[in-house]
Parts: structure tokens; C-alpha cells; sequence
């Protein structure tokens, strides 16, 4: 029972990593990539639909984001889609086929605020990490007061369960650090 716990408990530390890495692929860094914009939905069809599903999506240049939709009568519910997303602050133009977002150079406070931002992301999924811990760590000892583990087995779930969590709080550092560097490389 136990280990199948822990297995799982590895799936969900995984599962919190991709989320954190795609939360901050979102996050503007002053250079165009297609990435901030995968929360976009746009309003076609009658339903809301992600914005690489009715459009393609391509980077021109350093500064230069190209969004041509698939169907051309869909072009200005996309950009209105993207110039009302708040977390972007972009203004779309809108040239009757494609749409040019012109991703602007981040300023010393912008960069400051991001990095923060950040920061504070990556605190929010070390919380979790804990939490995990917390739950876990609750199941061995509710298992040491049934007995139905011996103090052996104890002592060696909780030592893979720290590996585990040291792993993981390495890894949302590591991601949290890459992440404020390249926000505040110039």
C-alpha cells in the first residue's frame, strides 16, 4: 500500500513541476514567444476555444509575434481575445489578414515586479510541495500507530519521501532562478 503511495506521490510532485513550468512560460520576458499567449481563449463558434486552434502562431523576429487565423472572419474576436487579457497589456494590430503583437522592451520596475511575481509563484508550489509532505508523512504515522508498519519501514518511507521532497524543492528553485534571470537579462 505504501509504496503504490509513494509511486503516487511522484506522479504528483512531477504533475507540480510541469504546472509550475507552464505557469511561467507565461510570463513575458520582453522577447516575443508564442508561449504567453496558450492561455488565450477565443470566442468562435459558439464556444471558447484555445488560441492555437483557430490560428497559427509564429515568432517574426526578437520583438514580433505573427497570429494568422485560420478563418479569416475570425480575425477580430482574436484580437479582441488578446488585447483584453490584462496580463498581457498587448495592442493587437490588425492588417485584414494577420495580426502583428509587438512584444515591447520590459522596464527596470516592469522586471523588478516580474521577478517578484515569480518569486512568489514558486513560494505558492514549494506550499504544495509541503502540503504533499504533511498528508504523506500523516499516512505513516496513522500506519505506526495501527502497526500495520514496523519502525524499519517507517524510518525508510520517510527517507524516500525526503528525497522525493528535496528533489522536487530543487527543482521548483532551479525553475524560479532560470526563470527571474531571464526576466531580468537585458
Amino acid at each position: 500500500m505504501i509504496d503504490s503511495d509513494i509511486a503516487n506521490l511522484g506522479q504528483q510532485l512531477a504533475k507540480l513541476s510541469l504546472n509550475l513550468n507552464n505557469d511561467l512560460k507565461t510570463f513575458k520576458t520582453g522577447r516575443a514567444n508564442i508561449n504567453i499567449l496558450d492561455h488565450i481563449k477565443v470566442s468562435v463558434y459558439e464556444t471558447a476555444l484555445p488560441l492555437n486552434q483557430v490560428a497559427s502562431i509564429n515568432v517574426v523576429d526578437s520583438h514580433l509575434i505573427q497570429v494568422t487565423p485560420y478563418d479569416a472572419n475570425n480575425l477580430a474576436e482574436i484580437a479582441t481575445a488578446i488585447r483584453n487579457d490584462n496580463n498581457l497589456n498587448l495592442n493587437p494590430v490588425d492588417d485584414g489578414h494577420n495580426i502583428r503583437l509587438n512584444i515591447p522592451p520590459l522596464t527596470e520596475e516592469r522586471r523588478k515586479e516580474l521577478s517578484k511575481v515569480i518569486h512568489q509563484k514558486g513560494e505558492d508550489y514549494l506550499i504544495k510541495v509541503r502540503q504533499l509532505r504533511h498528508d504523506f508523512l500523516n499516512k505513516l504515522s496513522i500506519a505506526k500507530n495501527d502497526k500495520s508498519l514496523s519502525e524499519d519501514e517507517i524510518k525508510s518511507m520517510t527517507k524516500k519521501i525526503e528525497d522525493l521532497i528535496n528533489q522536487q524543492k530543487n527543482i521548483i528553485e532551479n525553475s524560479v532562478a532560470e526563470k527571474e534571470k531571464e526576466i531580468m537579462t537585458i
